[in-house]
């Protein structure tokens, strides 16, 4: 008993831990503004969302809305025009203005200041909607060719004259909203549901275009082409459907094409491909065992995000968008 007591004794002794307290040493950085905002051709309203920075050993809440500034004083100006100070929307959680149509190439200024911090600035210049077109089966309005044993959509779009100067990247998402409608007993049971464009290797092998690394980068649903890429047809573009097993038992149709089209100037660019990196460096939403492991290691470089807000963190973003919805769709089976 006494030699059972004694093991027990042991065995706690072993499995308690010692707990050092481990001093930091390095530099505190201290709190800054940050700014994101964005702007684009035919905007009428203006956002700016004001918060600020904290060092990763501050304790307290890690929700980002409890690090929002609505007392700061936030400010625009058009063109060399007077500054016009913004006003908080608590719906938005931003400094919000209206504005008529920004045009392209104006220059757009923000400023943002607060008794506790140093002020900060940026400026943009508003860049142009792209122009691309879509196209359908053998020139046939509102028909997509569809791959009933693959399951996927496929979608033509031709990138005609959407480089009009050498600094902007063209960015494109595809959303596809589709019904399922059960052929058998019971008739009612319908399936809706959502997909996106998922792969684009369909466009870097193409005939029409040699795949380069420097084409840009997939974020998530995104595709970004870099200046420089050539107007091109972007063929057998593809949306992978997906429904229950007994796929056959279904009748397919397609309730909406949403296509976004957006030209991003640099800064927008690199700001995105750093968010992008930082995803994939194994900080997104899945857990990535190499990052892990270079964690572990103390391999891994930090991912810089990028930023152009002078004395403080974020972006301010040159970005026009404009969308195509197409309803009403036709499918052609092959």
């Amino acid at each position: 008993m006494k030699r059972l007591v004694l093991y027990i004794i042991g065995l706690l002794l072993v499995c308690t831990s010692c707990e050092r307290r481990i001093e930091y040493n390095g530099e505190i950085a201290q709190p800054r503004l940050v700014m994101q905002a964005e702007v684009g051709e035919g905007d009428t309203i203006v956002r700016v969302y004001v918060s600020r920075s904290r060092f990763f050993l501050e304790s307290g809440s890690d929700l980002p809305d409890d690090y929002l500034m609505p007392d700061a004083l936030t400010e625009l100006q058009r063109e060399g025009g007077e500054w016009q100070t913004m006003k908080w929307s608590p719906a938005d959680k931003a400094f919000v203005l209206k504005v008529s149509p920004l045009q392209v190439g104006e220059t757009i200024r923000v400023r943002a200041s607060h008794p506790d911090y140093t002020s900060i600035a940026a400026e943009q210049k508003v860049v142009y909607k792209p122009l691309c077109l879509v196209q359908f089966y053998n020139g046939q309005e509102n028909t997509l060719m569809y791959n009933k044993h693959k399951r996927y959509i496929v979608l033509n779009m031709l990138l005609q004259n959407y480089i009009l100067t050498d600094d902007v990247t063209l960015g494109f998402c595809v959303t596809c909203q589709y019904s399922l409608m059960r052929k058998t007993l019971p008739p009612d049971i319908k399936l809706i549901t959502s997909s996106y464009l998922q792969s684009f290797d369909e466009i870097f092998a193409s005939a029409d275009n040699m795949y380069s690394s420097e084409v840009g980068f997939n974020s998530r649903f995104e595709l970004f082409l870099m200046p420089g890429y050539p107007n091109a047809k972007l063929t057998e573009l593809r949306i992978p459907l997906f429904g229950p097993a007994n796929w056959e038992d279904y009748e397919l149709s397609v309730e909406e094409l949403h296509i976004r089209f957006s030209a991003h100037n640099e800064d927008s660019y690199l700001y995105r491909k750093s968010m992008y990196a930082a995803l994939e460096s194994g900080r997104g939403d899945g857990p990535d065992i190499g990052a892990v492991m270079n964690d572990m290691l103390g391999s891994e470089e930090p991912v810089q995000i990028y930023t152009n807000i002078a004395n403080g963190y974020g972006i301010f973003a040159a970005c026009s968008r404009y969308s195509i919805d197409l309803k009403n769709l036709k499918l052609v089976e092959y």
